[in-house]
């Protein structure tokens, strides 16, 4: 079942219930669809996530600007032992002992700026006619929620008055 077609009979319910709450002009049922109808709801989603692939297009063209920093911090010592002949020739033993300590720190900044990449301005062209494209879609679904919302606007005032004339 199409969206749509579900959307308008429970738009007409919800127009009837809130025309006998309290009588509301087109202007005010056309304020609450606005901000309740489903199909709108998507088309807003659509045209904001959109949107969104402008920025990411420009970002290629603009310089890349990455920085890091490190620290590293090293203890070690140990014991060796070692054997060797000393002056007069006779076999020696001996333990070395060694240790060490060592600080390290480094940071870097790198910047980095393309020239020319044909790609990236082929890019930028695609989304700006694809946000085009979708303010263009938001328009028409807001169009198309304006003329759901007048045909049961008028629809429940027809209603209404057939009810009045067979009362």
């Amino acid at each position: 079942m199409n969206i749509r077609t579900l959307a308008l009979p429970l738009f007409c319910v919800a127009s009837v219930a809130a025309y006998s709450a309290q009588a509301a002009d087109l202007a005010e049922v056309y304020a609450r669809a606005l901000q309740n109808d489903p199909l709108i709801r998507e088309a807003e989603a659509n045209r904001l996530a959109t949107l969104e692939s402008r920025p990411q297009a420009l970002s290629s063209l603009l310089p890349q600007l990455s920085a890091g920093a490190d620290y590293t911090n090293r203890d070690s010592s140990g014991e060796a032992p070692f054997t060797g002949l000393n002056a007069d020739g006779d076999i020696v033993s001996l333990v070395g002992r060694s240790d060490v300590d060592s600080e390290t720190t480094g940071w870097d900044v790198t910047l980095r700026q393309s020239i020319f990449r044909w790609e990236n301005w082929v890019t930028l062209k695609r989304a700006n006619k694809e946000v085009a494209q979708a303010e263009v879609d938001y328009q028409a679904a807001q169009q198309d929620l304006i003329l759901r919302t007048a045909e049961a606007y008028f629809n429940v005032l027809a209603a209404k008055d057939t009810l009045t004339a067979a009362e």
